[in-house]
């Protein structure tokens, strides 16, 4: 991040640290919890680096059906990810290339 904006002050930049760890546990928390209160307790599923991409599945910046995964910045969340004609998506994946 600090390649992107200079922070002047020490006193926040120290305390920086702290809040992100803060922003970070309370973003879970919901997420968890929102995941946890579905009537069908959803999967998570990341993607490991170098899977073919699957755009049902997963939605980012690739242009043709031959690429793999280089990052995978957000899980797919559904029921019965891994059978296609049973799951059901409520969120794609975000993967890049």
């Amino acid at each position: 991040m600090e390649i992107y904006r200079e922070i002047l002050s020490e006193e926040y930049k120290a305390e920086l640290p702290r809040r992100a760890a803060e922003v970070i546990r309370q973003v879970i928390c919901i997420f968890l919890y929102r995941i946890n209160t579905q009537a069908e307790i959803p999967q998570i599923k990341f993607f490991e680096a170098g899977t073919p991409l699957d755009n049902g599945l997963m939605e980012g910046s690739f242009n043709s059906e031959n690429e793999v995964v280089d990052i995978c910045g957000f899980p797919a969340i559904g029921t019965n990810l891994d059978d296609a004609k049973k799951q059901r998506i409520l969120c794609k994946a975000f993967s890049t290339r």
